[in-house]
């Protein structure tokens, strides 16, 4: 998978891997747990995770693992997308960030707890083709050595 989006990452980068959670009944495949070597290592592949669906792996998700609360502010930012209040929600070095547009300014705020969520529960995003499929995935998380 590395390969296929340019990521020079080998092998040896990887500490360990395995599934997590208990299998499920459905056909949809455990999520999978990595720890890498290195921070270095680890941001090789998360650098280059958006060019997954253009190299043949449509439906498979590259994301930090987070803590539980910064998770839950994840979940509730990505609401916030599908409800068109704001652009994106993301995270990047365990820190939750959304893009939002108010008076046609595009700007990226961090996100540190629900109350900052709240805030742009006003804004609204104009309608665009963007459309999330029910594609059956799962999600590769990464954690630090």
């Amino acid at each position: 998978m590395a390969t296929a989006v340019g990521s020079d990452l080998s092998l040896q980068e990887i500490a360990v891997s395995h599934r997590v959670g208990k299998p499920r009944s459905s056909d949809k495949p455990r999520d999978i747990l990595v720890k890498f070597i290195s921070r270095r290592s680890r941001d090789k592949l998360l650098k280059k995770r958006s060019l997954l669906k253009s190299n043949g792996y449509e439906g498979i998700f590259v994301n930090e693992d987070l803590t539980k609360y910064r998770s839950e502010l994840l979940f509730e930012a990505k609401q916030l997308v599908k409800r068109k209040h704001i652009i994106g929600a993301w995270s990047t070095d365990g820190t939750i960030l959304v893009k939002v547009t108010k008076d046609k300014k595009v700007s990226v705020h961090r996100i540190h707890t629900k109350r900052d969520i709240n805030r742009f529960l006003s804004y609204t995003v104009a309608e665009n083709s963007n459309s999330s499929s029910n594609v059956d995935y799962f999600i590769f998380r990464s954690i630090l050595a």
